[in-house]
């Protein structure tokens, strides 16, 4: 796999180039991918001590996947069959 990334503050973004995963537990699912990019923000909740990151992805290949975690307040799906794309959104303190 070959990996370029950039990050800046609370914005990041990354590339990747052939490779393949497999997860099974909250977050079930697998990827098969040619090409990936990846970039996500961290935005802060106004009148708590809580942010939000929003994550999203587009894919060159096979995904498939389900992200579900209540204790960490994350939920993500992913899916493509050719082109995917996926989105995942996380709370935290």
């Amino acid at each position: 796999m070959v990996e370029a990334g950039y990050s800046k503050g609370k914005t990041s973004a990354s590339v990747k180039v052939m490779g393949a995963s497999a997860s099974v537990g909250v977050k079930t699912g697998g990827e098969a991918y040619l090409a990936k990019y990846e970039a996500s923000t961290t935005i802060k909740i106004p009148f708590t001590n809580k942010k939000i990151t929003i994550s999203g992805e587009a894919s060159i290949g096979f995904s498939a996947e389900v992200e579900f975690d209540v204790k960490k307040a994350r939920f993500g799906v992913k899916y493509g069959n050719g082109v995917g794309l996926g989105v995942t959104f996380d709370i935290s303190k």
